[in-house]
C-alpha cells in the first residue's frame, strides 16, 4: 500500500514518510493547475487529468487515453476532465468546456456523449446514487448553478435490460470521417445497409422507432438528408444508382434514431458500406525495337560503336525498378513525346547472328514499354 500524490507537474508515491517521484519528466513541461485533480481508482488502474487528456497508470506505465487523442472532440466541446465516476466495466467523465463552449459527459467506451450542458453550463462535479427498490439510480451533475441527474438502469447495468428505464424521443450518433487510409481517392458508395435492432410499427403500420440518415462529402458544412426512412431490422439497404452514387474523397454520417414511445428504443448496430475507390491509370506506351552492332547497314543512323548486347543492357539498367531511373521520353509523335516515364524490357529475340567474314554483327529485336511516372 502507497498513497499517491497528484500535483500539477509530477506524480509521486508516499512511502515510508517519502515522497518518490513516480512519473515521467516530462510532466514538468505541461504544468497546469487542472492536472491531476479528482483522480480516479477503476479496476486495475488508475486515472487522472492531463490538461485535455486522461493518464492511465498501470504497472509503471503512464498511457494517454484520450478523449483528446488524434483529431480529439470538436473544438466547440473541448475542455479539461474535471470529474470522473466509476461503474461496472467502464467509466463516466465529466468535460468542463469552459463559459463559451458545450459541456458534456462521456463514457470510456470509445468516449460516446452521454449528456451535453447547454452551450456555457460548465460541469464540475458529479456522483452515483444507488436508489433502493426498483427505481432507477441516478447520476447526479452540478452543471453551473444547477443540480441534475441522468437516469441509469437498477436492475441491469444495460438500459435495453430494464423495463422501467424512459427513452427520450430522439438520438443522433456521428461517425468519424470514413477514407480507408486513402486520403486523396475518389469513393463512390453504390450501397449502404443499416443494420439495427428493435424497429417496430403500429397495427396501422406507422413507425413507432426508426432511424434517419444524413451524410457529408469532403469538406462540406452542411448535413444531407437521405430521402429514406429505416424501418425495417435486422438490415434494410438503400441503393443510389438513381443518383449515380455518393462520390467523395471523404465521408461522413449521421444516424438519427427515432421513437414515439418512451419505453421503446431504435437500436443501431452497424453500418455497412459498399464502395469502390478510384485510383488514376498511369498509361503505357510500348515499341518494338531492333538492336544490331551497326545501325547503317538497316538504315537507321551512323554506327555508335556500341554492339547489340550492350544495348540491351543498358536498356536493362534502365529498366531496373532499384534503379527508379526516371526518364524523358522523346518522340516525332506527340502521342510520345515530353513524357516522364519508367522504361520495362519485354521479350526480346535474335535475328541475326555474328559470322566470320561477313559484316554486321548480332541483332535483337526488343519489346519496350513506357510507363508514365
Amino acid at each position: 500500500e502507497a498513497v499517491w500524490i497528484l500535483k500539477t507537474d509530477m506524480t509521486f508515491i508516499l512511502s515510508s514518510g517519502n515522497p518518490y517521484p513516480a512519473g515521467p519528466e516530462e510532466f514538468r513541461t505541461v504544468r497546469n493547475r487542472k492536472n491531476g485533480r479528482n483522480p480516479l481508482k477503476h479496476d486495475v488502474y488508475l486515472y487522472f487529468p492531463l490538461l485535455q487528456g486522461l493518464q492511465r497508470y498501470y504497472g509503471g506505465t503512464y498511457t494517454d487515453v484520450g478523449p483528446n487523442l488524434r483529431e480529439g472532440l470538436p473544438e466547440n466541446r473541448r475542455g479539461e476532465v474535471a470529474c470522473a465516476v466509476g461503474y461496472p466495466g467502464k467509466f463516466m467523465i465529466g468535460i468542463d468546456a469552459g463559459s463559451t463552449r458545450y459541456s458534456s459527459i462521456t463514457d470510456s467506451g470509445g468516449w460516446h456523449e452521454r449528456y451535453r450542458a447547454p452551450k456555457g453550463k460548465r460541469i464540475l462535479s458529479m456522483t452515483f446514487q444507488v436508489v433502493a427498490g426498483e427505481v432507477l439510480d441516478r447520476l447526479w451533475i452540478w452543471q453551473g448553478n444547477d443540480l441534475l441527474y441522468l437516469p441509469f438502469p437498477s436492475s441491469s447495468t444495460n438500459e435495453l435490460e430494464d423495463a422501467a428505464y424512459p427513452y427520450a424521443p430522439e438520438f443522433s450518433v456521428e461517425l468519424a470521417r470514413m477514407h480507408a487510409g486513402m486520403y486523396d481517392v475518389q469513393k463512390m458508395i453504390r450501397y449502404l445497409k443499416l443494420q439495427t435492432e428493435r424497429l417496430e410499427a403500429d397495427d396501422e403500420g406507422n413507425p413507432l422507432t426508426w432511424f434517419e440518415l444524413d451524410y457529408k462529402l469532403d469538406d462540406s458544412s452542411e448535413w444531407t438528408k437521405l430521402p429514406v426512412t429505416f424501418t425495417k431490422s435486422p438490415t434494410q439497404e438503400v441503393d443510389f444508382t438513381d443518383i449515380f452514387g455518393l462520390v467523395g474523397k471523404r465521408l461522413r454520417f449521421r444516424i438519427r434514431g427515432y421513437t414515439r414511445d418512451a419505453s421503446k428504443t431504435p437500436v443501431f448496430l452497424a453500418i455497412i458500406i459498399f464502395a469502390v475507390m478510384r485510383v488514376d491509370v498511369k498509361a503505357i506506351y510500348g515499341s518494338l525495337d531492333v538492336l544490331c552492332e551497326d545501325d547503317e547497314h538497316i538504315g537507321l543512323r551512323e554506327s555508335d560503336g556500341m554492339s547489340a548486347a550492350e544495348k540491351l543492357k543498358m536498356l536493362e539498367d534502365f529498366g531496373d525498378a532499384s534503379n527508379d531511373s526516371l526518364l524523358l521520353l522523346r518522340s516525332v509523335s506527340s502521342l510520345f513525346d515530353n513524357k516522364m516515364v519508367f522504361l520495362n524490357v519485354g521479350s526480346r529475340r535474335q535475328i541475326r547472328f555474328r559470322k566470320p567474314g561477313m559484316a554486321g554483327g548480332d541483332a535483337y529485336v526488343v519489346s519496350i514499354s513506357f510507363q508514365d511516372a
